[in-house]
């Protein structure tokens, strides 16, 4: 049997293949002097937002880019991709993360504030417009990405609409393409009709080059041989990326590019000004793709209330937030913990556990929790000197315990976490 790629992979392969179109696509232009230099400044029309923090050329930076798609007769937009780019100009490396948009954000977390609703980050930006304006939505959904992933900074944005898709390939002449599925859909109420043979040569307009994207399932008693899930759907988008990667690079392609650029301003908003937007395509560009790292956040997908989500595992997360942190992420899965529960309310020191254990890399089965013999009021951690802890700073986040000493011990615990009467703890973390 052959090995069946996974939702990861092919996500990945799917944004780099955009991220690096767009970044030759400024690359192979930027020669073309004061005409792109314009065309570029044309993409600044976005208003700054209140969410973002810029940061200098030399700092690294958090790039958040994101595609809306129209709800027809709302007048608002769904989030479709979503996506954080991080550069670091030390190392010159270049990080994609991909967030998926079915991620079921919480209550508490969720930004636009819609009374007691659970709902998937695709749905921030829609519901923050619904209820505002565009503007405030994109800071409601830069605000949910970093609170809920744990992202300190989002330094910048870059808002694709989706409307522009269909010009965008016309303007290139069209596309070339054989589907590797067979796609039949109809929907009487909106009118959208997706009707596409498996191994026969097409050659589509910008309007059914957007059937062929947004194509998930076929309607029912139509074989596509996909389940009907995102997968399918996200595997034909990178095969469709694919071909129009070929054909943007051929001859016939790249004499088009100027043209692209100039129809592609049209339909993308940013806070980066032109000067920023060469300096680091250029820098990606020759840093090359060996720079250049792709990666999904990890999560199960779950049936909850009847309906399919993303769950977050923000303790298989930790290494990649870390790199969008700036920070070095220690293995936390080999230590010994024992929490000592001194504060006279019961259960702290097993939700301390979980909170450890499914948040931060530590494993549930070296963690021990105990009573202690009597109240403390002040509560602290007290590292063994013989572990391999260095940023001790962070262990104080991750506990919630600034009072931390590092000692030589008489045991082999590596970390013991007393809580006193002052632990202050925060159910909605688990």
């Amino acid at each position: 049997m052959g090995k069946k790629k996974s939702k990861s992979n092919i996500l990945k392969n799917f944004f780099r293949g955009i991220f690096i179109l767009l970044i030759v696509s400024i690359g192979v232009t930027a020669s073309a002097g004061t005409w792109f230099y314009s065309s570029l400044s044309s993409l600044n029309k976005g208003s700054k937002s209140k969410s973002t923090k810029e940061v200098d050329i030399s700092e690294p930076v958090n790039i958040l880019f994101y595609g809306m798609d129209n709800v027809p007769g709302s007048g608002a937009s769904r989030t479709d991709t979503i996506m954080v780019v991080h550069y670091d100009p030390e190392t010159k490396h270049t990080t994609m993360v991909s967030l998926p948009r079915d991620t079921r954000i919480p209550k508490d977390v969720y930004k636009p504030k819609v009374i007691g609703k659970t709902a998937k980050l695709t749905e921030v930006h829609y519901d923050s417009q619904l209820n505002s304006d565009i503007d405030t939505a994109r800071d409601d959904l830069i605000n949910t990405v970093e609170e809920f992933f744990g992202i300190d900074n989002i330094n910048y944005y870059v808002s694709v609409d989706y409307e522009g898709f269909s010009s965008i390939i016309d303007v290139l002449g069209g596309i070339d393409i054989v589907p590797i599925y067979n796609m039949k859909y109809y929907d009487p109420v909106d009118g959208l009709k997706i009707d596409f043979d498996k191994d026969v040569e097409y050659h589509l307009d910008g309007e059914d080059a957007l059937k062929f994207v947004r194509w998930r399932k076929n309607n029912q008693g139509s074989s596509s041989e996909t389940d009907g899930s995102d997968l399918g759907r996200i595997e034909n988008q990178r095969y469709f990326i694919n071909c129009l990667m070929k054909q943007l690079t051929s001859a016939s392609g790249l004499v088009k590019i100027p043209s692209l650029v100039t129809e592609t301003t049209k339909y993308i908003n940013t806070d980066l000004d032109a000067d920023k937007i060469i300096a680091y395509a250029k820098a990606v560009l020759k840093a090359g793709e060996d720079n250049l790292t792709s990666a999904t956040l990890e999560g199960t997908t779950e049936t909850i209330d009847g309906f399919d989500y993303f769950v977050y595992d923000a303790s298989k997360n930790r290494e990649i937030i870390g790199i969008l942190n700036n920070k070095v992420i220690e293995d936390r899965s080999n230590l010994t913990v024992n929490i000592i529960n001194s504060s006279g309310i019961n259960g702290l020191a097993g939700n301390l556990k979980t909170k450890l254990s499914d948040n931060f890399g530590y494993s549930s089965e070296t963690i021990n929790t105990t009573t202690g013999d009597s109240l403390v009021t002040e509560s602290y951690v007290i590292v063994n000197s013989a572990t391999s802890i260095n940023d001790i700073n962070s262990l104080g986040e991750e506990i919630g315990i600034s009072n931390i000493s590092q000692e030589a011990t008489e045991n082999d615990i590596d970390i013991t976490i007393v809580i006193g009467q002052d632990f202050e703890y925060d159910s909605t973390e688990n």
